[in-house]
């Protein structure tokens, strides 16, 4: 029988994560799992040996960046916080791309869920001081939305897309 690389088991965490419907301690224990996988394999990718990140694509990414929405448990968005910190430092400027295109096509999509989830996964980079080229979340928010009228309403009963900056501001 073979054995399980480090690219197969990253492989089925991520698939375990992305289907969802799990219970929160089995959500946390698949994320410390891949923090950890990922904290190694930063250090033997120091050393020469080929990067796990090379099988996480855009879907995973988004994955991981959901898991910090605001409307998830604190447990969970907390430890989803150490993952994708992980993430980002192994992964580099691969990394710093994918978090920017999550960003930019969350912001272009347009929905309520949408922007609260890109202003949620826009707090990693303020906390980490990374990403200087991604935009400013509030001057971009308003490029997206200027001349448009906004339908959304929080569930704190603010109206307009700009509150969810003011929102996710809290966040960061």
């Amino acid at each position: 029988m073979s054995e399980v690389t480090m690219e197969d088991e990253t492989q089925l965490l991520l698939a375990r994560l992305m289907e969802g419907g799990r219970e929160d301690e089995e959500t946390v224990q698949d994320l410390n799992h891949l923090t950890k996988l990922l904290n190694d394999d930063f250090e033997a990718s120091r050393k020469g040996a080929s990067s796990i990140t090379r099988v996480i694509d855009a879907d995973c990414v988004d994955t991981l960046l959901c898991y910090l929405d605001v409307r998830q448990p604190e447990l969970v968005r907390g430890h989803a916080t150490l993952t994708t910190s992980a993430y980002l430092k192994t992964a580099g400027e691969d990394g710093n791309k994918k978090l920017a295109e999550f960003f930019n096509e969350r912001i272009s999509r347009g929905t309520y869920d949408d922007y609260i989830v890109a202003f949620c996964g826009k707090c990693i980079p303020n906390r980490l001081g990374r990403l200087d080229s991604m935009p400013n979340s509030f001057e971009y928010l308003m490029k997206l939305t200027a001349g448009n009228s906004c339908r959304c309403t929080l569930p704190c009963g603010t109206r307009c897309h700009l509150a969810v900056v003011s929102h996710g501001r809290l966040l960061a």
